[in-house]
């Protein structure tokens, strides 16, 4: 009965391995795709998994304010600006791709 099982559960893995290449041959990877429905919810999954609840349940220390938000600003703009664009969208001459 135990041969038949893993027998079985080899066969299944395989079969879904190779769907799982076919389709990723088919639709290729790309973060700039939105994420399936599908992938959105295995991400979020794999997320809650790999956070300790105590973690989970922290509070953000800084209570928010005009002051932060404009130091954040700053911050932003001083360390990660260079590369994410002011606006976040990474369109930077650092960041072009090479011709």
């Amino acid at each position: 009965m135990a041969v038949k099982l893993a027998f079985l559960l080899t066969v299944l893995s395989l079969v879904v391995g190779v769907g799982l290449v076919l389709w990723a041959r088919g639709h290729g990877f790309s973060a700039r795709e939105k994420p399936s429905a599908l992938e959105t919810a295995i991400a979020g999954a794999v997320r809650r998994l790999a956070v300790p609840p105590a973690v989970r349940e922290l509070k953000n220390p800084l209570t928010r304010s005009p002051l932060l938000l404009a130091e954040a600003r700053d911050h932003f703009a001083d360390h990660c600006a260079l590369c994410h664009g002011n606006d976040g969208s990474g369109r930077t001459s650092i960041n072009q791709p090479v011709s």
